[in-house]
């Protein structure tokens, strides 16, 4: 695997964990609130 495409795999998958943690956070909120 060249390192390009793993950086941006990286990327993708740090990006899909930020997104995803923040939904998590808002629909608690919502919940929540």
């Amino acid at each position: 695997m060249s390192p390009l495409r793993r950086a941006l795999e990286l990327a993708a998958g740090t990006a899909c964990l930020i997104v995803w943690m923040s939904g998590m956070a808002s629909a608690v909120f919502i919940i929540g609130g």
